[in-house]
């Protein structure tokens, strides 16, 4: 029998692995942060609108609130193991890196570029494998193999 299943009465449970659970905590942590951006980002609206900014304030309230909601929807999909889930948080990932680079190099100052981006590159470096093996391990897998009792 698999690690991560065990048998409570007649129902089976899936137990959900430490690094999923780890993984959906981050996600939530991701979530609040830039639900955060969005709400000062409105709050601010009027503020941010007299500074000498290169973007719109409407650009920092969409991108809080799509990483926001997006990254609740994530979290949440890991936490009760959807059979998508998995899929999703790589290409949430991916997707997340390539727009963070992009912005970086676009929109950021060019001397936040020059001053972080070993920092930032490493950081991504880091993650994108990590993310992959905690979603590709045994106990994560069989974790999202869809349960027939359970409506996705």
């Amino acid at each position: 029998m698999p690690e991560n299943l065990s048998f409570t009465g007649s129902e089976m449970k899936r137990k959900r692995p430490r690094v999923i659970t780890y993984l959906s905590i981050l996600a939530f942590l991701f979530s609040f942060f830039y639900l955060l951006r969005f709400s000062q980002a409105l709050i601010q609206w009027e503020i941010l609108g007299d500074l000498p900014l290169s973007i719109s304030p409407l650009y920092l309230v969409i991108n809080g609130l799509v990483w926001g909601l997006s990254g609740l929807v994530l979290g949440w999909s890991l936490w009760t193991g959807r059979s998508w889930a998995r899929k999703f948080c790589l290409i949430y990932t991916f997707v997340f890196a390539a727009f963070f680079w992009i912005d970086l190099i676009l929109v950021a100052e060019p001397i936040v570029l020059q001053t972080r981006w070993i920092f930032n590159l490493a950081v991504t470096l880091l993650t994108l494998p990590a993310v992959y093996f905690c979603l590709n391990s045994k106990s994560s897998r069989s974790y999202f193999i869809r349960n027939p009792a359970k409506i996705d």
